[in-house]
């Protein structure tokens, strides 16, 4: 999700590791977000890379041009330009035509995707951003204690909607519920997915770091679970913050009040390094 998630200063939080010289404990880095750093670091379309986001709802259309400065609607001689549509069928059409999975505006790259029923969005990179607006993901330090096999349970499997944080409503299925106790606290998530969707569960949250330590709006989770599962693990250290925490251009889904939780989950990704989007 958007996950999807589904990003300190430079470098990632370890974990303890093997005894090292005179007994004293090396530090490795948690494979987790070595991956995830590495994915960023090479990823030209992204939150660290977004100059502008557009939404649309079908039938509506947006010329776009390119300059040396960016991506924009006026119209300029001479730059190269871009006619967007999004139809009645929620199917984006761009002129002249192009591979919309390898969209360009001049030096300058597009995505087109389609944010819940009745909204598409074309968002546009930069991506000589990428050499000085990444610098890592600060994270707790590794606190086994928040690794946790919690009860699962198969939920309703109804639709709900759930709000994102451009003012819109996103489609999830509640698929299972998740059952835990932290520092002797009963706690309870629900898992999601999306429509048709088999994979992992969509584990958005809240807590009591939310808005202090960590981004305000809450943080996500991926965990693995298949009905008739009796448990999951739920590995609170590989909480990942949204995209909007980057920038204001992405739409990112809102933890429902269902998944806030009381206590506070020190593990995983804090606050952006320099503060984070709303």
């Amino acid at each position: 999700f958007y996950v999807l998630a589904a990003a300190a200063a430079a470098g990632v939080a370890g974990v303890a590791g093997v005894a090292g010289v005179a007994g004293v404990a090396e530090v490795v880095p948690d494979p987790f977000w070595t991956k995830r750093e590495a994915s960023y670091r090479d990823d030209p379309r992204g939150p660290f890379t977004a100059i502008r986001a557009d939404y649309l709802k079908p039938g509506e259309s947006l010329a776009l041009y390119a300059t040396n400065e960016g991506v924009g609607t006026d119209a300029v001689d001479g730059a190269p330009s871009l006619h967007v549509t999004f139809d009645a069928a929620e199917t984006f059409h761009v002129q002249p035509e192009a591979d919309l999975e390898d969209l360009k505006l001049g030096r300058f790259l597009l995505s087109c995707d389609v944010q819940g029923k009745g909204v598409g969005r074309i968002l546009a990179y930069d991506a000589s951003l990428l050499e000085t607006s990444f610098h890592g993901f600060p994270t707790f330090a590794r606190d086994e204690s928040f690794l946790i096999t919690a009860k699962a349970a198969a939920a309703a499997g109804d639709t709900i909607l759930v709000g994102t944080s451009r003012g819109l409503e996103k489609s999830l299925v509640r698929a299972a519920t998740l059952d835990f106790s932290i520092g002797g606290t009963a706690c309870r998530l629900a898992g999601y997915r999306e429509p048709g969707e088999t994979g992992k569960l969509f584990v958005p949250f809240r807590d009591a770091t939310s808005g202090e330590e960590t981004y305000g709006v809450g943080r996500y989770l991926g965990v693995e679970w298949k009905p008739g599962d009796e448990t999951a693990t739920v590995d609170f250290n590989h909480a990942t913050n949204p995209w909007c925490a980057y920038t204001s251009y992405y739409n990112c889904v809102l933890p429902p009040e269902e998944n806030h939780l009381s206590v506070a989950i020190r593990a995983g990704e804090k606050l952006p390094a320099g503060g984070a989007h709303h």
